[in-house]
């Protein structure tokens, strides 16, 4: 109903699309601790999708999207921030406080709390991200309406956290340790659950993704807008409130439901599909995967294991998405035939 929602505000058939698939994408990463059981690994719902279309094509209005987790966003940086200024207040009554010199260097010691930030930016250093991501629990969202915003930190020496983002998907450990001229750094990220959407042109393609065996390739999930530019009447809904404005209001459910899968804590939220799901999967996937093997002579394999993992996030946004309350995460989800198909 969410998802209907968001798609029957807009008129055009490529516009329902981005808009659905952009949400869809969005809201994976705000769905923390549901999980599947993925070939024996615990698979969250944390998807990776990119949008590719010439200028002009309509994909810019995807950022609408990141609204949805906009509250989500805002609550994690104020809490940080005033994490932050607490410390500081009782720094300083410390030290001003007579005998409490020795309790005060001891708080001074302590690691200053960071302020931290749920929606990361593409323009990120590999040190700060990693930093950003150990201090929010491996938790985050890279949204980028310009690709190469993204891609042009990669191909810089200290912004190149290229094999994070390939680690990412399978939600491998990674550690970052660095010697500075005054201090270390050493972070890790035990179970990283980031989610990715990007928007960019073919051309701009190539400058994050460099060729099919580049290990990114087989991580994203690509939707390419399919349509010529063209004029639009820009003015056609000027009485009309501004489409984020739906967003917003939207965005106070994806809120409720992160809140609650947040305190279930480490048990996690069990998804499931049934058996007669798996067996049309399996038919479905091998015939494919057949097909594709003597196509591409066994080049296509890696990108065929991820379309497995890739359906399985997808099914679990939509079966979150459909719960009629909260109270449904108490017990194991099991995955609808629709959601399924």
């Amino acid at each position: 109903p969410l998802l209907k929602l968001i798609t029957d505000n807009y008129k055009e058939r490529v516009q329902k699309c981005l808009m659905l698939l952009s949400s869809i994408g969005t809201i994976s990463s705000v769905l923390p601790n549901l999980n599947i059981n993925y070939d024996g690994v615990l698979i969250e719902p944390n998807l990776f999708i990119f949008f590719i279309g010439t200028s002009g094509s309509g994909k810019g209005k995807v950022q609408c999207s990141l609204h949805l987790v906009q509250p989500i966003h805002d609550k994690i940086e104020e809490d940080s921030k005033q994490e932050y200024f607490d410390y500081i207040v009782q720094l300083n009554k410390l030290k001003n406080a007579k005998g409490k010199a020795e309790e005060a260097e001891k708080l001074a010691a302590k690691p200053v709390p960071p302020v931290k930030l749920f929606h990361l930016p593409g323009n990120i250093t590999a040190a700060y991200i990693v930093r950003m991501l150990a201090m929010n629990g491996g938790r985050g969202l890279i949204f980028e309406t310009e690709s190469d915003t993204l891609a042009n930190m990669l191909s810089k020496d200290y912004g190149d956290f290229s094999d994070l983002l390939r680690k990412i998907p399978h939600h491998e450990e990674y550690t970052m340790a660095r010697q500075g001229e005054e201090k270390s750094e050493n972070y890790t990220i035990k179970h990283p659950c980031v989610s990715v959407v990007l928007t960019g042109t073919p051309n701009q393609l190539p400058n994050l993704i460099h060729n099919t065996q580049d290990g990114l390739f087989g991580r994203f999930c690509y939707w390419y807008v399919a349509q010529p530019p063209m004029w639009r009447n820009p003015y056609a809904h000027q009485d009309e409130e501004p489409d984020y404005t739906l967003f917003d209001k939207l965005a106070k459910d994806i809120y409720v439901t992160y809140t609650k899968l947040k305190c279930v804590g480490d048990k996690g939220v069990k998804f499931k599909f049934t058996g007669s799901q798996i067996e049309k999967l399996n038919d479905e996937f091998l015939g494919m995967y057949i097909k594709n093997y003597k196509l591409y002579e066994g080049q296509f394999d890696g990108v065929m294991f991820r379309l497995g993992i890739s359906h399985a996030r997808l099914a679990m946004v939509l079966t979150a998405l459909r719960q009629p309350g909260v109270d449904s995460f108490d017990n194991d989800l099991v995955c609808s035939d629709i959601d399924f198909e």
